[in-house]
């Protein structure tokens, strides 16, 4: 293969690969009524940019300053509707689900009780990080 083949070669299988993300981009759209954006970019090279002043973690965090005592995911949800309308529905339900489970990770809220089933997981704040000590 010389150089002039191996170009021609790249080409093609770019334009071939091309026509298949705007095929699944026409998809997505139809489906969705929107056309899909993620950090990648689609097949007319846009990138998702996070339009807002804060993030979903901190979002999340100053939704669940207005709750009080036991929660689910669903009154955080409802809290952050509350405290930050505009980033809501831009937090999916499963990245809602990660970010409360990352900021149990981090020690940030108490898991009450797992999620079990339908039964969902109750979480409730820590005002201080939980130190746990075993004796040998």
């Amino acid at each position: 293969m010389n150089k002039k083949e191996y170009q021609k070669l790249k080409e093609e299988a770019k334009a071939e690969y091309d026509a298949k993300v705007k095929a699944l981009d026409m998809v997505y759209e139809m489906m969705h009524g929107k056309p899909p954006v993620n950090g990648h970019g689609s097949a007319s090279g846009t990138v998702a940019v996070w339009p807002h002043n804060v993030s979903k973690r901190d979002a999340v965090r100053q939704a669940m300053k207005s709750i009080h005592g036991d929660f689910t995911m669903h009154q955080v949800r409802d809290a952050l509707k509350a405290v930050q309308p505009t980033v809501e529905p831009e937090i999916s339900d499963n990245a809602l689900s990660a970010i409360l489970s990352k900021l149990h990770e981090l020690e940030e809220l108490k898991q009450v009780r797992v999620k079990v089933g339908k039964s969902p997981a109750v979480y409730t704040n820590t005002s201080s990080k939980v130190v746990t000590s075993s004796s040998s």
